[in-house]
């Protein structure tokens, strides 16, 4: 335990590095950005569980038929154990899903990066696209709306 610190450290600058402003290259998976300590003392918990979405993005803003979108969502969760739930991702093209993936998630405690390449199919037709995101607890229903465009390579 006494290296957790440097843990911590370590992954916070790796973090810093494949997130970096601009980059598209932020691997897939779950990060831990900080500690439950520090997730409970910044959103000031007093034993209260607490799961809130700190921050979502989407890069890139266009795409060509094809590529992937990357979808990271960072939340904070204040609470002595994991907390089941879904995190749920679509994209939506005219009213109509074009990629759905649903997946079963426990939410662990502290603040955690979770990132997602999504591919968009090569046949997709370009326009204006959405990309949809519910993450849905006993806790806490969230959802955030996301646009890009897919061109014409």
């Amino acid at each position: 335990m006494a290296n957790h610190h440097q843990i911590v450290l370590g992954m916070a600058l790796y973090l810093g590095l494949v997130t970096c402003g601009g980059c598209t290259t932020v691997k897939p998976g779950t990060q831990l950005v900080a500690s439950y300590e520090q997730t409970a003392a910044k959103h000031q918990c007093l034993g209260t569980p607490v799961l809130a979405v700190e921050k979502a993005e989407l890069q890139p803003s266009k795409i060509t038929p094809g590529q992937q979108i990357v979808s990271r969502i960072v939340y904070a969760l204040c609470y002595g154990t994991s907390l089941k739930g879904k995190i749920i991702r679509q994209v939506i093209h005219n009213g109509e899903t074009v990629v759905a993936l649903p997946e079963d998630i426990a939410y662990m405690p502290g603040t955690w990066a979770l990132t997602a390449h999504i591919a968009i199919p090569p046949g997709a037709a370009p326009g204006g696209y959405m990309l949809e995101t519910k993450i849905q607890t006993s806790a806490l229903r969230w959802q955030a709306l996301h646009a890009f465009e897919i061109v014409r390579e």
